[in-house]
């Protein structure tokens, strides 16, 4: 069995996140989400990927709190 490709998506917004999976599941990627820089960064500290797609207009300060 093929190892799977491992994806994270970072973006605040929940749609492109989605639109951003749905175009990669094609692939057969397995697809981590991520909706802030923060959020990426405490993801990223556990476990490997082989692409990050992120939102650049992210700003780096988590606003959900």
């Amino acid at each position: 069995m093929q190892k799977l490709n491992q994806v994270l998506i970072v973006d605040d917004d929940p749609a492109w996140r989605q639109i951003t999976a749905d175009l990669l599941q094609d692939n057969e990627c397995g697809i981590t989400f991520a909706g802030s820089l923060v959020e990426a960064e405490e993801i990223i500290n556990t476990k490997l990927f082989d692409l990050a797609v992120l939102d650049l207009s992210l700003s780096a300060v988590d606003h959900k709190n």
